[in-house]
């Protein structure tokens, strides 16, 4: 067994954003499918810009009629989403560059106490008509009522969490022919909530991090659907073949009656797109049924790869990767499609104890990867990025991870916390 060291120096990273704010990032989303699967296709709409937010201690008007075309939003501020509160006022120059001097100290804490009303406006394409039509947040802090053309989605008791994803049925509260409105108000988490934590040593901003915090889109599909793509790996350890892959996903019906269809996938290396393999079901699901579906490789061979390209460490090796494609056919037409991308490895770890000469007993981690041991000797990163991060839609959590690499090339990434 080949044994691998990495010496790190002493990295307990509390890396604040001060720290990317003159770096040129680029490539922005060219690393998505090496931290985690990624799932992204032509029927998402990601709702991003031409937002603006409001305190709702200056705003009289109930949800009903923020929520329409005939509001208008004089006097709030405009922003784009991923976006704090704190960070779109900083970015309005309500208040200074927080990390600036002690300009995050002199930041009051009353604004952030109440809700924060976040509006925008948006057109569907013309051939999401007679789809199944869906709202997504994927991360809201710390809760929120949510409004869509005059109507009420849902109340702050059930989009309630700062680490949780949503997602909301809109089919027949959309309009085609004209705009349609979305406002939320979003309510900053309690003193016992669990939001994202601050230490002493990386003081929290004073909005607590209020507002949406990861993306927001609409998506289509015909009226069954494929949820939660994931592919497991295994690797039959001390060898490195052959890889056996269980493939797994969720199929929703979306109507009160039963369909049924074929549930088809295929998965290809990147380095060389034409190696396919081809696995397919027949699926049967009742009215209104979510059934998770899986392949196995006992019953499916082909999910045997005599000779993968697997995905190393950073400074180990290559970060192969493999696409999946999955539809779900009805009547020989596609009712929803999910890609995503992933990386064949088998990671383990256990603990070994050391005697150091002051008589101290210490435990250290080795991780196992790919049957190559990287032993991290003290080794700990770790990033807080205080809302006031989020400045610019260009800078993701895969530019940021980008650049910590170049200048720490550590395998191992230990408490990366949002929003990033």
């Amino acid at each position: 067994m080949r044994r691998l060291q990495i010496i790190a120096i002493g990295l307990g990273l509390a890396m604040t954003w001060s720290y990317f704010m003159g770096i040129e990032f680029e490539d922005t989303e060219g690393m998505a499918g090496q931290i985690s699967i990624n799932s992204e296709n032509e029927n998402k709409l990601f709702l991003r810009e031409g937002w603006f937010i409001r305190s709702s201690d200056k705003v009289n008007d109930s949800g009903e009629i923020i929520s329409t075309g005939e509001f208008s939003p004089d006097g709030w501020y405009p922003t784009f989403v991923p976006s704090t509160v704190l960070a779109a006022l900083v970015k309005n120059g309500v208040f200074e560059d927080p990390y600036f001097g002690i300009n995050m100290r002199q930041i009051p804490h009353e604004p952030f106490e109440c809700s924060w009303w976040y509006r925008t406006r948006f057109k569907l394409p013309g051939d999401y008509k007679g789809k199944n039509i869906r709202l997504h947040f994927d991360g809201i802090c710390h809760k929120a009522d949510i409004w869509l053309n005059g109507r009420k989605i849902v109340g702050y008791d059930q989009a309630l969490g700062t680490y949780l994803s949503f997602e909301f049925d809109i089919t027949d509260k959309v309009a085609f022919e004209e705009l349609n409105c979305l406002a939320l108000e979003i309510f900053p988490p309690g003193i016992r909530d669990l939001g994202i934590n601050w230490f002493d040593w990386n003081p929290w901003p004073p909005d607590l991090n209020m507002g949406i915090w990861k993306d927001v889109y609409v998506s289509a599909s015909g009226w069954v659907g494929i949820k939660h793509s994931h592919v497991i790996s295994d690797l039959p350890l001390p060898d490195t073949r052959p890889a056996r892959l269980t493939v797994s996903c969720d199929v929703v019906n979306y109507l009160t009656a039963s369909q049924e269809g074929i549930l088809r996938g295929e998965i290809s290396p990147r380095v060389h797109p034409g190696k396919k393999i081809i696995f397919e079901k027949r699926v049967k699901i009742g009215p209104g049924e979510t059934k998770t579906m899986k392949f196995d490789p006992s019953q499916f061979p082909q999910l045997i790869i005599q000779d993968p390209y697997l995905w190393w460490p950073n400074n180990v090796g290559p970060q192969n990767l493999y696409e999946l494609r999955l539809d779900f056919l009805m009547e020989g037409e596609s009712s929803d499609t999910e890609e995503a991308y992933f990386g064949i490895r088998e990671v383990t770890s256990y603990l070994t104890v050391s005697q150091k000469p002051q008589e101290e007993i210490s435990r250290i981690a080795d991780y196992i990867k790919n049957h190559l041991t990287i032993s991290l000797d003290g080794t700990s990163l770790c990033i807080k990025i205080p809302s006031c991060g989020l400045l610019s839609p260009e800078i993701t959590s895969s530019a940021i991870i980008k650049e910590i690499l170049k200048r720490c090339p550590l395998e191992l990434r230990d408490g990366i916390y949002g929003p990033i």
